[in-house]
């Protein structure tokens, strides 16, 4: 795909912060850069903070790009190329994202290219912008810090939208198939992809125990979720194991309530719950922002 729509573009379009609503709610925000040559395809590079910007990329991939395409090439048939560029914990993911077009400007099926900035200069045939861009600056707000929090895998909500129906289909009375699936044997590891290919019952148990025995070293409430995670290295975990582990902290399941619909949804993590959910797995760690008075940020947990 590259190659066949790589070409001369101008950058038409720079929005420093540009929302999204899902609804009648902020699904979340990020810079949007659109840059058009004539004949081709236009190109769109999604730039997120992933930890401040409401629902992440990866997890809002079809909602995002469906709505750029309908608000600014809706005469087009297919959607623009989609860049997603996220930015978390001094790291940048930069990937190519194809989707399945349906009609009224339906996409399904994400599928994640990772790409580097010689492969998107030459797609767009110039030099791209990869930072966040400038924002205004907030307001200022209470201090808040990642609290974690033990979370019954029987809480999470149901994974949507279903991308992967070889290893998530729909499932239909999912809490007595968690159960059944507890009561038996840990499963094998699958093929299908990286959340189901490991043992989420053994990392879970080692996530837990390192949240109550390890001790925060620094003052500083951000640095608790590094900590966490040098434990987990300090373990001599390797391989998958330590990734697991080290997810659950440095990239944490998030979910939102709303407590006047008596919903809940992901944030982040669906699909490291629904492998969960599939292993039996009892508990796993989950994370929220909690509003922390300044006499209180020397315990970081």
């Amino acid at each position: 795909m590259l190659a066949e729509d790589a070409g001369a573009r101008t950058r038409v379009l720079d929005v420093p912060v540009h929302q999204v609503m899902d609804g009648d709610r902020r699904l979340g925000s990020f810079r949007l850069q659109v840059y058009t040559g004539d004949g081709l395809r236009p190109v769109v590079i999604a730039t997120q903070d992933a930890t401040s910007e409401g629902c992440s990329l990866v997890n809002g991939a079809e909602r995002y790009a469906a709505s750029v395409w309908r608000t600014h090439f809706p005469e087009r048939d297919e959607p623009p190329l989609w860049v997603q560029n996220m930015h978390a914990h001094h790291s940048t993911m930069l990937a190519l994202v194809a989707f399945d077009a349906g009609p009224d400007y339906t996409l399904t099926a994400a599928n994640w290219d990772v790409v580097n900035p010689v492969h998107l200069h030459r797609l767009v045939g110039s030099e791209v912008d990869l930072g966040r861009g400038e924002r205004p600056a907030p307001a200022p707000k209470p201090v808040h810090r990642t609290k974690f929090v033990i979370t019954p895998v029987t809480s999470l909500p149901p994974d949507k939208p279903f991308r992967a129906e070889k290893c998530m289909p729909p499932v239909r009375l999912r809490r007595w198939r968690h159960l059944l699936a507890r009561l038996r044997p840990a499963p094998a590891p699958s093929t299908c992809c990286w959340y189901h290919r490991g043992d989420w019952r053994a990392a879970n148990a080692t996530a837990l125990r390192l949240l109550a025995t390890t001790p925060a070293i620094s003052t500083d409430p951000d640095e608790w979720q590094f900590e966490l995670a040098e434990a987990a290295h300090a373990e001599g975990l390797t391989g998958w194991q330590l990734e697991a582990v080290q997810s659950l902290f440095l990239a944490p399941i998030v979910l939102q309530h709303d407590e006047n619909e008596g919903a809940t949804w992901y944030d982040n993590g669906q699909h490291r719950g629904r492998a969960m959910r599939d292993a039996g797995v009892a508990r796993t760690v989950t994370a929220v922002d909690e509003l922390v008075e300044p006499g209180q940020l020397d315990n970081c947990k």
